[in-house]
Protein backbone atom coordinates (compact mmCIF):
# COMPACT_ATOMS: atom_id res chain seq x y z
CA UNK A 1 0.00 0.00 0.00
CA UNK A 2 3.02 2.28 0.10
CA UNK A 3 2.28 4.04 -3.25
CA UNK A 4 -1.38 4.50 -2.34
CA UNK A 5 0.19 6.18 0.85
CA UNK A 6 2.93 7.99 -0.92
CA UNK A 7 -0.14 9.40 -3.61
CA UNK A 8 -2.14 10.48 -0.98
CA UNK A 9 0.75 12.37 1.00
CA UNK A 10 2.00 14.01 -2.09
CA UNK A 11 -1.43 15.58 -2.94
CA UNK A 12 -2.02 16.70 0.57
CA UNK A 13 1.19 18.76 -0.37
CA UNK A 14 -0.85 20.37 -3.41
CA UNK A 15 -0.52 18.89 -6.27
CA UNK A 16 -0.98 21.21 -9.88
CA UNK A 17 -1.54 19.16 -12.85
CA UNK A 18 -0.34 20.14 -16.09
CA UNK A 19 -2.37 21.57 -18.67
CA UNK A 20 -3.02 18.24 -20.30
CA UNK A 21 -4.28 16.92 -16.96
CA UNK A 22 -1.94 14.43 -15.98
CA UNK A 23 0.61 14.67 -13.17
CA UNK A 24 3.75 17.24 -12.63
CA UNK A 25 7.04 15.43 -13.96
CA UNK A 26 8.57 16.39 -10.45
CA UNK A 27 6.40 13.94 -8.63
CA UNK A 28 6.45 11.50 -11.80
CA UNK A 29 10.22 11.22 -11.34
CA UNK A 30 9.91 10.81 -7.64
CA UNK A 31 7.60 7.95 -8.02
CA UNK A 32 9.59 6.08 -10.39
CA UNK A 33 13.13 6.94 -8.70
CA UNK A 34 11.28 5.77 -5.23
CA UNK A 35 9.41 2.71 -6.11
CA UNK A 36 11.74 1.81 -8.96
CA UNK A 37 9.59 1.26 -11.59
CA UNK A 38 10.60 0.23 -14.67
CA UNK A 39 9.84 1.70 -17.70
CA UNK A 40 10.74 -1.23 -19.94
CA UNK A 41 11.34 0.83 -23.15
CA UNK A 42 14.27 3.46 -22.06
CA UNK A 43 16.24 4.02 -18.97
CA UNK A 44 16.36 7.57 -19.27
CA UNK A 45 13.91 9.81 -16.62
CA UNK A 46 10.32 9.98 -17.23
CA UNK A 47 8.49 13.14 -18.13
CA UNK A 48 4.77 12.32 -18.37
CA UNK A 49 2.61 9.37 -15.79
CA UNK A 50 1.94 7.86 -19.14
CA UNK A 51 5.57 6.72 -19.49
CA UNK A 52 5.16 5.23 -15.79
CA UNK A 53 1.88 2.61 -16.00
CA UNK A 54 1.90 1.90 -12.34
CA UNK A 55 1.75 5.57 -11.63
CA UNK A 56 -0.73 5.80 -14.40
CA UNK A 57 -3.20 2.96 -12.88
CA UNK A 58 -2.79 4.38 -9.69
CA UNK A 59 -3.64 8.15 -10.27
CA UNK A 60 -7.10 6.30 -12.49
CA UNK A 61 -7.72 4.12 -9.35
CA UNK A 62 -7.83 7.00 -6.58
CA UNK A 63 -9.99 9.47 -9.42
CA UNK A 64 -12.80 6.55 -9.78
CA UNK A 65 -12.49 5.75 -5.93
CA UNK A 66 -12.97 9.52 -5.44
CA UNK A 67 -10.44 9.67 -2.80
CA UNK A 68 -8.75 12.37 -5.44
CA UNK A 69 -10.47 15.37 -6.98
CA UNK A 70 -9.74 17.55 -9.56
CA UNK A 71 -10.63 21.70 -9.13
CA UNK A 72 -9.15 23.47 -12.36
CA UNK A 73 -5.36 22.44 -12.75
CA UNK A 74 -5.22 21.20 -9.09
CA UNK A 75 -5.88 18.06 -7.56
CA UNK A 76 -7.10 17.47 -3.98
CA UNK A 77 -7.81 15.00 -1.35
CA UNK A 78 -11.45 14.65 -0.72
CA UNK A 79 -12.62 13.83 2.56
CA UNK A 80 -12.29 9.72 1.79
CA UNK A 81 -8.96 10.61 0.53
CA UNK A 82 -7.84 12.00 4.00
CA UNK A 83 -9.46 8.89 5.65
CA UNK A 84 -7.58 7.00 3.74
CA UNK A 85 -4.56 9.04 4.25
CA UNK A 86 -4.99 8.89 7.75
CA UNK A 87 -6.21 4.67 8.30
CA UNK A 88 -4.40 2.01 6.30
CA UNK A 89 -6.83 -0.59 7.06
CA UNK A 90 -9.81 1.55 5.67
CA UNK A 91 -7.26 2.56 2.62
CA UNK A 92 -7.07 -0.86 1.81
CA UNK A 93 -10.48 -1.88 2.37
CA UNK A 94 -11.58 0.89 -0.50
CA UNK A 95 -9.29 0.03 -2.94
CA UNK A 96 -9.91 -3.74 -2.95
CA UNK A 97 -13.85 -2.94 -3.51
CA UNK A 98 -12.97 -0.77 -5.90
CA UNK A 99 -10.39 -2.34 -7.64
CA UNK A 100 -12.46 -4.02 -10.37
CA UNK A 101 -14.31 -0.78 -12.39
CA UNK A 102 -18.10 -2.52 -13.44
CA UNK A 103 -19.80 -5.68 -12.89
CA UNK A 104 -18.58 -7.30 -15.48
CA UNK A 105 -14.94 -7.14 -14.41
CA UNK A 106 -15.74 -7.85 -10.71
CA UNK A 107 -17.58 -11.06 -12.17
CA UNK A 108 -14.02 -11.39 -14.08
CA UNK A 109 -11.74 -10.39 -11.32
CA UNK A 110 -13.78 -13.44 -9.20
CA UNK A 111 -12.96 -16.36 -11.10
CA UNK A 112 -9.32 -15.04 -11.87
CA UNK A 113 -8.93 -14.78 -8.06
CA UNK A 114 -10.40 -18.38 -7.52
CA UNK A 115 -8.15 -19.70 -10.24
CA UNK A 116 -5.08 -18.11 -9.43
CA UNK A 117 -5.89 -19.27 -5.76
CA UNK A 118 -6.20 -22.93 -6.99
CA UNK A 119 -3.14 -23.53 -8.14
CA UNK A 120 -0.33 -22.82 -11.00
CA UNK A 121 -1.54 -22.78 -14.66
CA UNK A 122 -0.05 -20.44 -17.54
CA UNK A 123 -1.85 -18.04 -18.58
CA UNK A 124 -3.36 -19.24 -21.18
CA UNK A 125 -4.98 -22.04 -19.85
CA UNK A 126 -6.18 -19.72 -17.18
CA UNK A 127 -7.68 -17.89 -19.45
CA UNK A 128 -10.04 -20.54 -21.06
CA UNK A 129 -10.90 -21.84 -17.79
CA UNK A 130 -12.00 -18.41 -17.00
CA UNK A 131 -14.06 -18.32 -20.76
CA UNK A 132 -15.80 -21.09 -20.16
CA UNK A 133 -16.67 -20.41 -16.59
CA UNK A 134 -18.08 -17.52 -17.03
CA UNK A 135 -20.04 -18.05 -20.31
CA UNK A 136 -21.59 -21.48 -18.04
CA UNK A 137 -22.58 -19.18 -15.80
CA UNK A 138 -25.04 -16.88 -18.17
CA UNK A 139 -22.10 -14.07 -18.46
CA UNK A 140 -22.69 -12.33 -22.85
CA UNK A 141 -20.71 -10.28 -24.47
CA UNK A 142 -22.91 -9.65 -27.81
CA UNK A 143 -25.05 -12.54 -27.29
CA UNK A 144 -22.62 -14.85 -27.09
CA UNK A 145 -20.76 -16.72 -24.11
CA UNK A 146 -17.28 -14.30 -23.86
CA UNK A 147 -14.38 -15.79 -25.72
CA UNK A 148 -11.18 -15.71 -24.32
CA UNK A 149 -9.89 -12.23 -25.75
CA UNK A 150 -12.68 -10.63 -24.14
CA UNK A 151 -12.43 -12.35 -21.05
CA UNK A 152 -8.48 -11.87 -20.90
CA UNK A 153 -8.46 -8.55 -21.57
CA UNK A 154 -11.30 -7.71 -19.11
CA UNK A 155 -9.13 -9.29 -16.58
CA UNK A 156 -6.67 -6.58 -17.14
CA UNK A 157 -8.76 -4.11 -16.01
CA UNK A 158 -7.97 -5.13 -12.47
CA UNK A 159 -4.34 -6.79 -12.50
CA UNK A 160 -3.13 -3.34 -13.83
CA UNK A 161 -3.75 -1.49 -11.00
CA UNK A 162 -3.55 -4.74 -8.67
CA UNK A 163 -0.03 -5.16 -9.84
CA UNK A 164 1.00 -1.64 -9.65
CA UNK A 165 0.27 -2.29 -5.76
CA UNK A 166 2.71 -4.98 -6.01
CA UNK A 167 -0.05 -7.58 -5.90
CA UNK A 168 0.91 -9.59 -9.01
CA UNK A 169 4.21 -11.15 -9.94
CA UNK A 170 4.76 -12.10 -13.53
CA UNK A 171 7.73 -15.24 -15.10
CA UNK A 172 8.10 -16.08 -18.85
CA UNK A 173 8.07 -14.13 -21.96
CA UNK A 174 5.00 -13.03 -23.58
CA UNK A 175 4.50 -16.66 -25.68
CA UNK A 176 4.38 -18.23 -22.73
CA UNK A 177 3.55 -16.10 -19.73
CA UNK A 178 2.76 -17.47 -16.02
CA UNK A 179 1.15 -15.06 -13.55
CA UNK A 180 1.12 -15.21 -9.51
CA UNK A 181 -0.35 -13.77 -6.78
CA UNK A 182 1.34 -12.12 -3.90
CA UNK A 183 0.14 -12.40 -0.54
CA UNK A 184 -1.27 -9.01 -0.37
CA UNK A 185 -2.61 -9.60 -4.20
CA UNK A 186 -4.30 -12.70 -2.98
CA UNK A 187 -5.80 -11.05 0.39
CA UNK A 188 -7.11 -7.86 -1.43
CA UNK A 189 -8.99 -9.72 -4.45
CA UNK A 190 -11.00 -11.85 -1.67
CA UNK A 191 -11.31 -8.61 0.09
CA UNK A 192 -12.89 -7.77 -2.84
CA UNK A 193 -15.13 -10.39 -3.35
CA UNK A 194 -15.82 -9.89 0.46
CA UNK A 195 -16.88 -6.20 -0.15
CA UNK A 196 -19.46 -7.53 -3.15
CA UNK A 197 -21.30 -10.14 -1.02
CA UNK A 198 -21.79 -7.80 2.08
CA UNK A 199 -22.44 -4.74 0.35
CA UNK A 200 -25.74 -3.31 -0.78
CA UNK A 201 -27.28 -5.38 -3.82
CA UNK A 202 -27.77 -3.59 -7.30
CA UNK A 203 -30.66 -6.22 -8.45
CA UNK A 204 -33.09 -7.25 -6.49
CA UNK A 205 -32.18 -11.03 -6.60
Amino acid sequence: MEPITWFLDSVEEKTQLTQAGYLPTAMVREAWDRFDWNLGWTDRPPHSEIEVVQLYELHRLLRRLGAVRRRGRDLHLSRLGRRMREDLEAAWRAVAAGLSDGEWPRAVAEVFTLLLLDGERRDREREAQASAILGNVGWRTDGEPPDTRAVASTWWVTRRPLAALGGVDREGDWTSPLTRLTGFGGATLLEQIRAEATGPRSRPW
